[in-house]
């Protein structure tokens, strides 16, 4: 599975060495080591992310220099230490509070196996963020934010004052609009930029498991947790945490979230240890703030009492000027990525494309751009070559049979959800921008089923 994670065994006795590989070889690639001299050789060489150390080995003193050398050998990702036996010997050095203790009550495989489940997905995260770093560092500041429109120049100077601050932040758009990268973005561009950018979709999670991913088990052999567990709080560490699709878990899921970014302190789910919240919090929700739960008032007064700083991305259909940068943005990647020659466009064909409606936003145009260059047989791409899906007629689009009335209300309505959607789903902003009463607004939005 994650043959890329490199753990070595440090145990005396064969049998348990034997046991271990055999149990966690489907997870990482395995080495061992009988003896404390063993281990520390074989560390000196090898490139291991991971390791589970005997602490009954001879030799307390012996021992504690070996985890040191971990920790002084990687000082920039600090393997995982783990004792399977007897427990931390002297509980006031700092090198072995730093590491992860299975005591022997515990010492089963089912727990080894969740810690390098764990450590394998923080090495994989930490690969990823420095793929990305040296990615952006090579292609200049705000690499992947294509634009020239008004509305994305304004969410670009909006970015780099919220990466020069430590608040927490909401992205909201449409699906596909890029809030991921946005927050990837805003957390390269600030302080925390040498931490890890942990990102979680938080819809994917089974709602009983939420907790737990989120703030870590304690162990409690009781509740059927045999071993302590990290949540993504201590994976971020002084990183960021990018929780997407916040709105979707249950009121008082968000409510506990809420809770967190207010005190900046949690417990682990059976616990009674207050911990505190190091990462920075960047949430992500595809809906407008009135509509984010079932209460909107509750979230809009979260939201506020906790000063949260919102960002909207505008959809792909409202900076059309912006799809021929993207167009040719993508072209560019995409052909050194396959290994293409260079493309080019027709006037026709990227005219047709910025007339698309683009329901899938700078995703959808994305793929679209991709499949083009890997199917097209030409170097030039005409207006054959584009995807006849993405030319089907808009709903919206008005007849020739609608009355004048029906095409009035149709444009009315679609001017009022746009005005909405642009001011949070908060009436008196709208109503202002729309130049109209806040109770003919209540009318509209009543007539119009906008609520």
């Amino acid at each position: 599975m994650h043959k890329d994670f490199h753990v070595l065994i440090v145990n005396s006795d064969p049998d348990i060495r034997q046991t271990l590989e055999t149990e966690l070889s489907d997870l990482a690639k395995i080495d061992t080591a009988g003896s404390i001299n063993e281990g520390t050789d074989k560390f000196r060489v090898g490139d291991f992310h991971m390791v589970i150390v005997d602490n009954s080995l001879p030799g307390e003193q012996r021992g504690a220099n070996f985890i040191a050398l971990l920790r002084e050998q990687q000082s920039n990702t600090p393997p995982i230490v783990i004792t399977l036996q007897g427990g931390v010997q002297s509980p006031t050095d700092a090198t072995w509070r730093r590491a992860i203790d299975i005591d022997s009550q515990a010492n089963n495989l089912h727990s080894v196996r969740q810690q390098v489940v764990r450590a394998a997905e923080y090495h994989r995260l930490r690969i990823e963020n420095r793929e990305l770093k040296e990615r952006m560092a090579a292609a200049g500041d705000m690499s992947g934010i294509v634009a020239q429109s008004r509305a994305m120049q304004e969410l670009v100077t909006q970015i780099r004052q919220l990466a020069s601050t430590d608040a927490t932040v909401i992205i909201c758009g449409e699906d596909g609009t890029g809030k991921e990268l946005i927050a990837r973005t805003i957390h390269d561009q600030s302080i925390r930029s040498q931490g890890t950018f942990v990102p979680l979709n938080l819809k994917v999670l089974p709602e009983g498991l939420l907790e737990c991913e989120l703030f870590g088990q304690e162990h409690s052999p009781s509740a059927g947790a045999a071993r302590s567990n990290l949540g993504y709080f201590e994976l971020a560490a002084t990183g960021t945490l990018f929780l997407n699709q916040f709105t979707e878990i249950a009121t008082e899921n968000q409510l506990d979230l809420f809770r967190v970014l207010e005190t900046r302190r949690y417990s682990r789910v059976g616990g009674k240890i207050e911990r505190h919240a190091h990462a920075r919090i960047i949430l992500a929700t595809e809906r407008a703030g009135y509509q984010a739960s079932d209460d909107g008032k509750l979230w809009e007064d979260l939201c506020d009492r906790q000063k949260i700083v919102h960002v909207n991305v505008p959809p792909l259909r409202s900076r059309r000027e912006d799809i021929p940068l993207l167009v040719n943005y993508f072209l560019n990647c995409f052909c050194k990525r396959h290994r293409q020659s260079r493309k080019t466009i027709t006037p026709n064909a990227m005219k047709r494309l910025v007339c698309a409606r683009w329901p899938g936003n700078v995703r959808q145009l994305r793929n679209a751009i991709e499949r083009i260059v890997v199917t097209s047989a030409h170097d030039v791409i005409q207006t054959n070559d584009l995807p006849d899906e993405l030319f089907i007629s808009d709903s919206r689009q008005i007849s020739v049979s609608q009355s004048l009335t029906e095409i009035t209300e149709r444009a009315e309505k679609n001017g009022i959800k746009d005005a909405l959607i642009a001011n949070n789903h908060h009436r008196e902003l709208t109503a202002k921008a729309l130049k109209i009463s806040v109770r003919t607004l209540h009318y509209k939005m009543n007539k119009y089923d906008l609520y």
